[in-house]
């Protein structure tokens, strides 16, 4: 796989020889004489909490504040059912059905997927919406906790990722690295890769390959000895 600054050195030649056709110094491009650089699958293991690490991130909210609600609930919801930033803050009061225990996402393209809402999930949401949520007319399940009061961005999951790390001393990671880290435990604990592709409602399984390689044991595994070595 091309290196940054190789690609850096590419991309400036290029924009080099753009200038001197643009300017008359050449006749013709010479851009299409510049090869494209070989782009290799992902060769480093993504990013995951470790199931510790993932746990502190919870029990460092103060529950006895709305914030601290606000937060846990989020935590649960991206640790648990593997949301995107987008899709927690999209989450609106009338997709949570109570009575039979189901989440509508509303996902990447306009998709919608029917996820089972875990009780431990259930209740830390309960938990905010009776005693954190601030009053609003807005039917977003997350808001802002000062005025102006506001639906959450995504901006604003990720800076709440970043303080929960923070608070339980473990390596400041995003929102996304909790999706990664949902899948990689879902794998270690013997689920097969079309549950944990519809787990995280991916469309094409090739993509849940990806989170795979998050574990380094399983990948170790595979490994085969090399001819007249020893493994």
């Amino acid at each position: 796989m091309a290196s940054p600054s190789l690609r850096c050195m590419v991309t400036a030649l290029r924009s080099f020889l753009r200038f001197l056709h643009a300017t008359g110094r050449t006749p013709t491009s010479l851009v299409p004489a510049v090869p494209a650089l070989k782009a290799w699958p992902r060769t480093t293991l993504p990013s995951v909490l470790q199931a510790r690490d993932a746990r502190q991130l919870v029990a460092g909210c103060d529950t006895s504040t709305p914030s601290g609600r606000r937060d846990a609930a989020i935590l649960l919801v991206l640790l648990r059912l593997g949301l995107r930033a987008g899709e927690v803050t999209g989450l609106g009061l009338n997709d949570i059905d109570w009575r039979c225990g189901e989440m509508t996402i509303r996902g990447k393209g306009g998709r919608n997927d029917q996820l089972p809402l875990p009780v431990e999930v259930g209740e830390a949401i309960a938990v905010y919406l009776r005693g954190g949520r601030p009053p609003s007319s807005s039917r977003c399940v997350f808001l802002t906790v000062k005025a102006p009061i506001r639906p959450l961005s995504p901006d604003g999951v990720g800076t709440l990722v970043y303080r929960a790390c923070e608070r339980a001393g473990v390596t400041r990671v995003g929102p996304h690295t909790l999706r990664r880290t949902l899948a990689t435990e879902t794998l270690r604990s013997g689920a097969p890769m079309s549950e944990v592709a519809q787990l995280l409602r991916h469309v094409d399984q090739a993509t849940t390959s990806i989170y795979a390689a998050a574990d380094a044991q399983a990948v170790a595994a595979l490994a085969q000895p090399w001819p007249g070595g020893q493994r």
